[in-house]
C-alpha cells in the first residue's frame, strides 16, 4: 500500500506530514511544477466546485523530501493530457521533470496524471520521462500491472469505520468494482449527455 497526495497543497506540509511522520508511513506528494507557492487555479480558471487553496513553495517542498516524502511530478499546469498536442504534452511532462531538478536536485520517478486523464499516447509519453505513474482508476492493484497504469483507491472509500480493515478482502474487492462500474457509466453518460 503507497499513500499519495495530489497537488502539493500547502495543508499537506501542515497538517498531513506531521502525522505521517509521527506513525511512520512513507507518502509520495505529486507537485505541479508552475504553480509551487501559488494556489490550485489551473490554468487561471476558477472552478466553483473547488475551493482555491495555497500550494506549497520550492523550500518547504525541499523540507519535505529531506523528510523522506517522495516529491513525484504532476505536470507544469495540470492540463487534462489527452488534450494537449504532442509538444504541449512533452513540455508538461518533461518540462514539470526538468522544473523539479532545477529547484530540489533530484528527478522525479513517479508520476500523477492530473484527472487521472490518460491514453495509450499519453502513458508511452510519460514512459519517456518518468518510471511509474498513476491513474484514477478505482480497483486494487493487481499483481502484473503496467507501472505507467498503476490503479489508485481514493480515501474517500476508506472512510468509514471498518472500511480500511476490510482492505484486501473480496467484500472490499467487490465494493470497488461495483464503485468503477458506476464510475464508467457516469463517464459514458456524461460524454453524451453533459456535465453530472
Amino acid at each position: 500500500m503507497a499513500l499519495t497526495f495530489d497537488d502539493a497543497f500547502a495543508s499537506f506540509g501542515e497538517v498531513a506530514a506531521p502525522l505521517l511522520r509521527e506513525h511512520g508511513l512513507p507518502a509520495t506528494l505529486f507537485v505541479v511544477s508552475d504553480h509551487v507557492g501559488g494556489t490550485n487555479r489551473w490554468g487561471g480558471k476558477a472552478d466553483m466546485r473547488v475551493p482555491e487553496l495555497p500550494l506549497l513553495d520550492w523550500p518547504a517542498l525541499g523540507r519535505l523530501a529531506e523528510q523522506g516524502v517522495t516529491l513525484g511530478g504532476h505536470t507544469r499546469r495540470h492540463p487534462h493530457l489527452t488534450q494537449c498536442t504532442e509538444a504541449q504534452l512533452l513540455d508538461e511532462l518533461a518540462g514539470g521533470a526538468e522544473r523539479m531538478v532545477a529547484e530540489l536536485g533530484r528527478r522525479p520517478v513517479e508520476f500523477a496524471y492530473p484527472y487521472g486523464d490518460v491514453n495509450p499516447a499519453v502513458a508511452r509519453a510519460t514512459g519517456r520521462v518518468f518510471g511509474r505513474a498513476v491513474t484514477t482508476e478505482l480497483r486494487l492493484l493487481g499483481p502484473a500491472e503496467d507501472p505507467l497504469l498503476l490503479p489508485r483507491l481514493d480515501m474517500f472509500y476508506l472512510r468509514q469505520a471498518g472500511a480500511l480493515e476490510a482492505y484486501g478482502s473480496a467484500r472490499f474487492a467487490g465494493t470497488m468494482w461495483m464503485r468503477a462500474q458506476a464510475r464508467r457509466v457516469r463517464a459514458a453518460l456524461g460524454t453524451f449527455g453533459g456535465q453530472w
